[in-house]
């Protein structure tokens, strides 16, 4: 069955990587507080496929970030934004035709 559900993003120190159990190849809808205040991912997902576990980085504006992540989602919260990656396994990251986009010494990119 093909359904949208709900994961809670865990509380902790940020910036943190932490781990789902979900359906293969979810595709992520939302990304922001529920309305208990409780920071969530919804996720279109198919039900009868076999589950799967994603790591994702949870992190805020100015932290650092590893060059192994794929950008998901950003959302506000509070006065800050905060900023959500799929962690790309190395093995995973050698075969994507992708090109790294060089950052200088403050962290910007050089474009």
């Amino acid at each position: 069955m093909r359904t949208v559900l709900k994961y809670a993003v865990p509380e902790g120190e940020l910036p943190m990587e932490f781990k789902h159990t979900v359906p293969d190849q979810p595709q992520l809808v939302h990304f922001e507080h529920d309305a208990e205040g409780h920071l969530s991912v919804w996720a279109e997902v198919e039900t009868d496929s076999p589950p799967t576990e994603y790591s994702l980085f949870l992190a805020r504006t100015g932290d650092a970030i590893p060059n192994n992540m794929l950008w998901l989602r950003s959302c506000v919260s509070g006065d800050d934004a905060l900023h959500l990656y799929l962690v790309i396994s190395p093995e995973a990251m050698a075969g994507l035709d992708i090109e790294m986009v060089p950052q200088t010494a403050e962290g910007s990119t050089s474009h």
